[in-house]
């Protein structure tokens, strides 16, 4: 053992060739479950080799074999830093696509085991997708069945807060994507695969009670399992002998489930023989727990207690999944608690709620650290595109000033040479009814010239106003309430006066920012698909201004739904007017806004619970005009009911063309 650290030593310090990286990089690879320090030695030394001879295939393959090296480790942080690291270099230098979609998978897996499975869906679907385009039967299938699980696993974890909603879509796309991956499975002969995924279908049915489509796939793999038992002899034959064992096992849980518990019982006492005999210590526990449940339920309260127990000695061996625990520990409560026996029913009740109580815990840490990270990504991505959306603007501007700097200097030079050419054909009449009649003419064409002139000018000054007022008006506005909070905080609060200081400073230097750059003209800018995004910004920036009414945003049918870039802006525009005029002439508390999308018409309603106003006394308002106008222009509806006292409704339709 000397010998080979001191070996390692020496190859770490000397500068590796390109085939020495290449089999450091594959020893990291082969002591992953084995060694894992071993692992992670030969994977930093490949890469700290890659760098100085700028090996870019060498970096980018040590670099996620470093990843792979702390998630064998357990170090699950570490291993997310460098396979992103892995990804970005790889996506950077165009590498293979295949390996992309390796450490999309990579990731995915190690978010899941997180319990972060928004993560965790988000990167496999990106590893679907390549493996989609590069078309390579046996690599996609592997990636349907990741996803599916993935699913499942987030309808699992759903399921602890009875969102059934998001359950019931989720067990749905893992459903799609297990029946994806069976017909590949079967082109490539991996039957065992193919039973196993027939075992995952099934679990979906029975959690939906769709009991016979659950044994339909039961018994495809019962079948599968029983042809490679007679036809193999090898090493296989064990892993067959487990899954058919499995698949016994979710045959008698259907049969428990739904109260056929006779025809249970030769399934489970199979499964039960087979893992005594071959089976790893989980696929034995669940045995147990399956046959006592079906004691249970045929109220046989000693077998089922017997059955429970032998689980539970398995327990104090083997460190078991806590949702396992839960179902043992309530198991052991009822049966107790059935046999008159309380004090131990109790003890075991409180296990269970302990347990339980953890379980949530956990739960609720993995949401928040997944809705922490899509926040950030969100944001990263929207400052990324305001800049380059601002930046854009300022350059388009520039290019319209000078083309209408061009053009009025054309105007002005036509004008010129007009007036030149009249003055000679004054010159050469020397009739002065006709020298009247061209200086007329003459005065025609001036007065003409710079009507168009004018005209233009005040089209483009419309424009500019309307937007100065829609977005830097608005921004402005709230600005100014929160100085006017900060002023009545000074004396009192002063940290938090301090924090309303920074962000309302922040704000108007933002706004004059804007003034400076302006904005391109209204027909060519965009949101990029970021309206609902850009909304929830808006409302989360208003809300946390003190004595702000609070704003709550609700969506229903948008997902998968694209809007042209004109629409986004200008219904965003018109939110934004529509809640700046609510703030400051409402006094209202609560603001309900509502996107609604159903054969092709978006409905958006705003409503508050302010003072309300009399239509009629409103004359010219600019921010209403400002808002019927950008409706009319998208061919929408503009509707207002309000009154004194009654607060106010706005509503709009908007038909968006196919």
């Amino acid at each position: 053992m000397l010998i080979i650290s001191s070996t390692l030593i020496v190859l770490s310090q000397k500068t590796l060739s390109v085939e020495e990286v290449g089999f450091f990089n594959k020893k990291s690879v082969d002591l992953l479950e084995t060694s894992p320090d071993s692992a992670l030695f030969f994977a930093r030394t490949a890469y700290n080799n890659s760098v100085s001879l700028d090996y870019v295939k060498g970096i980018a393959m040590s670099s996620s074999r470093i990843g792979y090296a702390f998630e064998a480790k357990g170090q699950l942080d570490s291993a997310l830093k460098h396979l992103n690291n892995s990804l970005n270099f790889r996506q950077k230098n165009e590498l293979s696509k295949g390996g992309i979609a390796s450490i999309y998978t990579w990731l995915g897996n190690i978010y899941g085991d997180k319990n972060m499975f928004a993560r965790a869906i988000a990167n496999l679907t990106e590893a679907v997708k390549i493996r989609e385009e590069l078309n390579a039967p046996e690599r996609l299938a592997d990636a349907y069945i990741d996803l599916a699980i993935s699913y499942s696993d987030y309808a699992t974890q759903k399921s602890r807060n009875n969102d059934t909603t998001t359950i019931y879509k989720t067990q749905f796309k893992a459903g799609q994507n297990f029946k994806k991956a069976l017909p590949l499975l079967k082109q490539k002969k991996r039957l065992h695969r193919y039973a196993d995924v027939c075992n995952m279908l099934s679990s979906i049915y029975r959690l939906e009670m769709k009991y016979d489509s659950a044994l339909n796939y039961l018994s495809q793999s019962e079948i599968i399992f029983d042809s490679l038992l007679n036809n193999d002899v090898g090493s296989d034959s064990i892993d067959n002998l487990i899954g058919l064992s499995e698949t016994y096992n979710y045959i008698g849980r259907i049969y428990n489930e739904s109260g056929k518990l006779d025809l249970a019982i030769p399934y489970l006492e199979q499964a039960l023989e087979i893992n005594e005999s071959f089976g790893k210590e989980l696929d034995l526990f669940i045995s147990h727990i399956n046959i006592g449940d079906n004691a249970l339920r045929g109220k046989n309260y000693r077998k089922a207690l017997k059955s429970f127990i032998q689980a539970e000695g398995l327990v104090q061996k083997n460190k078991f999944n806590k949702e396992l625990l839960n179902i043992l520990y309530n198991n052991l409560s009822t049966a107790y608690d059935s046999l008159g026996m309380h004090a131990e029913a109790n003890k075991y009740l409180y296990k269970r709620l302990k347990l339980n109580n953890e379980i949530s815990l956990e739960s609720s840490k993995a949401r928040l650290e997944d809705a922490t990270e899509n926040l950030k990504l969100e944001s990263d991505y929207a400052t990324t595109l305001l800049e380059k959306e601002y930046q854009e603007k300022l350059n388009i501007w520039i290019i319209i000033g000078s083309i209408l700097l061009t053009g009025l200097l054309g105007i002005i030079l036509y004008n010129t040479y007009q007036k030149q050419k009249y003055q000679e054909i004054i010159i050469e009449n020397q009739e002065a009814n006709h020298m009247q009649h061209l200086l007329s003419q003459l005065e025609e064409a001036e007065q003409q010239i710079l009507a168009d002139q004018s005209a233009k000018q005040q089209m483009l000054l419309t424009t500019i106003g309307k937007e100065l007022h829609d977005s830097i008006g608005s921004m402005l506005s709230a600005a100014k309430r929160e100085l006017e909070n900060l002023r009545n905080n000074l004396s009192e609060i002063p940290s938090k006066a301090e924090s309303q200081f920074e962000h309302s400073y922040g704000m108007i230097d933002k706004a004059i920012r804007d003034l400076r750059k302006i904005s391109k003209s209204p027909d060519k800018l965009s949101l990029e698909e970021q309206l609902i995004p850009s909304l929830r910004e808006l409302c989360k920036n208003i809300n946390r201004i003190e004595n702000a009414p609070n704003i709550e945003l609700n969506t229903y049918r948008l997902e998968g739904v694209k809007l042209p870039a004109k629409h986004e802006l200008h219904i965003f525009r018109i939110i934004q007017e529509a809640i700046a005029n609510i703030i400051k002439h409402a006094q209202a508390t609560d603001i309900q806004l509502q996107l609604d999308w159903a054969d092709r018409i978006l409905s958006i309603t705003i409503e508050d619970n302010g003072v309300g106003f009399d239509p009629k006394q409103i004359k010219h308002g600019v921010g209403l005009d400002s808002m019927r106008s950008r409706t009319e222009e998208l061919n929408g509806t503009f509707t207002l009911d309000t009154a004194p006292g009654k607060g106010s409704t706005l509503f709009m339709e908007i038909s968006i063309p196919g």
